[in-house]
């Protein structure tokens, strides 16, 4: 029997192997998973161990967080003669707490450094750094009825026109009694709203010069207390109102930290063909890493199922659930997560609608009715057809199965609490990790920085003889690394006109376009109305197909100048490590290597800032 240990600390991002109780060969290919996030390797490691190891029996003992052995748990299912133990660490939760209450001591402690109001932005913006989950969708889905049934409330307003006409961002404030809004316009408050009204939303998307809508207030059935959670309402693929509604859903999926995504689906409406390109563009995002997140952070919410109480004549959902998985791997989107739901449901039986409308309540009543006797009569769980994790299901369903009271029954047949209960898991299983280790980095890094000018002074006391020359290469030191941040924004200047020749290139093609479609518009002047609507379609269709070109190019764009400067760390530590082995005279030792580059990154990133306002100003240059 092959016995494997894993110790892995998600917060570190570090994994320790032991093969029967030893330590790794030097060149065993499972030394490239230990500092990677398990979901990167995870699918890996049974075809890793079949290569190096010869066995027929197989346990792995694993020493980490739940959702982690989860994941690791859910590659190895159908495997034969294989046995996973798992040893229980803190949750990321506690470690929170414990990093904020450490953060309090030492700036009550002796550590002067640690005390700089540098060291305190730094933590403090980390602690505030918000997480955002973009909400897309599709015509008529109900997304804003979603929103509502989430966050308890009858909010946002449901008029299609209105749900798409301005970009709204929802902060979760568990101090909040009541929503209050910001209300921006060319990124400045126009007004504030203390007490805001569905009636006063709907205003504001209604009018012109407002850009962006930031409502504040306590999302109730989400628990983010260890996050800065942020709703975001983005416009739909068949939206062509506003570019910078396109820019935001394409900057939201191209995002390092790989924020969710909420993509709403009409168990009504299956027949869609505008959301095309955008499905492909997030097939094409999941394959790039092909790993566990990468499919995880896509939620695809089939809305309005609880429509099959209303047409008999309706397929089974296990049906509908297999032709939406069979459209979505026509687009690239292999295994996605799917999660049926009834918004307008979970909002009725959650009480965020006007109690005093009598129909309202008579369908609340008969709805509530409807999901208890599916449930009792005809065994209808709708969390069994999601594809979630084992533990989640369990979780839910065992919340449901000891449950007697029948709105609470009810609410859980509408599927809103396990696709809350999934975010959670997500936000506690990336996010919040996310946050420990760069609060931690925080620290580590401003003590590698006095540690690092420390080795070198005290390198310095130990041979007068070579004082001078060390003080003169310490001096070209300097004087180069000033030298370095013009350099590499001269680099990413160059890396832009790069972008902007391929970009223009590509506008050019769609307006050849346009300009083909505008011709046979006038042509058709005289022509039926029909043969003038078809041109019409036509030209909107190209105009839509350019926006989205745009808004693809500019996330783009964000990553290749991110990539950029981190390869110009890279060169740049290549560089300080050789000048301080020709000051010690000697190899520099792997720690201070590491030390070196952890600064630079801390350092010289915090120095070369690019706006992405920049962005949209190249955007707009490279047409004209």
């Amino acid at each position: 029997m092959l016995k494997l240990n894993i110790a892995y600390n998600p917060y570190l991002i570090e994994t320790k192997f032991l093969v029967n109780s030893d330590i790794l060969r030097s060149d065993s290919q499972l030394n490239e998973f230990k500092d990677k996030r398990i979901q990167l390797w995870a699918k890996e490691l049974f075809s890793v161990l079949k290569k190096e190891f010869v066995f027929k029996d197989l346990k792995i003992t694993f020493k980490g967080r739940s959702s982690d052995f989860e994941d690791l748990k859910s590659c190895f299912e159908g495997q034969k003669n294989i046995s996973l133990d798992h040893i229980s660490i803190s949750s990321s939760e506690e470690r929170l707490k414990k990093l904020k209450k450490l953060f309090v001591k030492i700036q009550k402690g002796p550590y002067e450094e640690l005390k700089s109001p540098k060291i305190k932005e730094y933590f403090e913006k980390t602690f505030s750094s918000e997480f955002e989950i973009g909400v897309i969708a599709t015509m008529s889905s109900g997304k804003s009825t979603l929103l509502n049934a989430i966050i308890g409330e009858d909010l946002m307003p449901s008029k299609a026109q209105a749900c798409t006409a301005k970009i709204s961002k929802i902060y979760d404030d568990k101090c909040k009694s009541a929503f209050s809004a910001k209300i921006y316009s060319e990124n400045k408050v126009i007004k504030e709203i203390d007490m805001l009204t569905s009636e006063e939303l709907k205003n504001l998307n209604d009018e012109g010069d407002v850009d962006l809508i930031e409502v504040r207030g306590n999302i109730k059935n989400i628990s983010s207390d260890e996050n800065q959670l942020v709703l975001i309402d983005t416009p739909g693929p068949n939206n062509a109102n506003d570019i910078e509604h396109k820019n935001l859903t394409y900057g939201l999926i191209q995002k390092d930290y790989r924020p969710l995504i909420l993509y709403i689906l009409n168990y009504q409406q299956l027949g869609i063909n505008d959301d095309k390109a955008l499905l492909e563009y997030i097939g094409e995002e999941i394959k790039k890493t092909g790993d566990i997140q990468s499919s995880e952070r896509f939620i695809f919410v089939l809305n309005k199922f609880d429509s099959i109480f209303e047409n008999e004549n309706d397929d089974p959902i296990e049906i509908t659930i297999e032709n939406i998985k069979n459209y979505l791997k026509s687009v690239g989107i292999e295994n996605p997560t799917i999660i049926p739901t009834s918004a307008f449901s979970a909002l009725l039986i959650r009480g965020g609608y006007n109690r005093e409308n009598k129909k309202l309540r008579r369908i609340r009543d008969n709805r509530i009715a409807d999901f208890c006797e599916a449930y009792e009569e005809d065994g209808l769980n709708i969390n069994n057809y999601m594809n979630i994790s084992p533990a989640l299901l369990n979780k839910i369903n065992n919340r449901l199965e000891s449950e007697d009271d029948e709105e609470k029954i009810a609410e859980y047949l509408t599927g809103l609490p396990a696709l809350e209960e999934y975010i959670d898991e997500y936000l506690v299983k990336y996010a919040v990790p996310e946050k420990i280790k760069k609060a931690s980095d925080t620290f580590v890094n401003f003590i590698k920085k006095e540690e690092l000018e420390n080795k070198i002074f005290e390198e310095m006391k130990q041979s007068q003889e070579q004082l001078e020359s060390w003080k003169k290469a310490i001096d070209e030191m300097e004087r180069k690394y000033k030298e370095d941040i013009p350099m590499i924004r001269k680099k990413l200047s160059a890396l832009i006109e790069e972008i902007k020749k391929k970009m223009k290139s590509k506008v050019e093609n769609y307006e050849i376009k346009i300009e083909k479609g505008s011709n046979k518009l006038r042509r058709t002047t005289s022509d039926q109305t029909s043969s003038k609507s078809n041109a019409m379609a036509e030209v909107k269709k190209y105009i839509q197909e350019l926006q989205e070109e745009y808004a693809k190019l500019k996330a783009e764009m964000n990553q290749d100048i991110a990539k950029s400067l981190k390869n110009e760390i890279e060169k740049l530590s290549v560089f300080y490590e050789k000048e301080i082995s020709n000051i010690s005279g000697e190899n520099i030792d792997k720690n201070l290597s590491n030390m070196i580059k952890d600064v630079l990154k801390f350092d010289v990133a915090d120095k070369i800032n690019f706006d992405e306002n920049e962005l949209d100003n190249i955007l707009q240059r490279t047409r004209t």
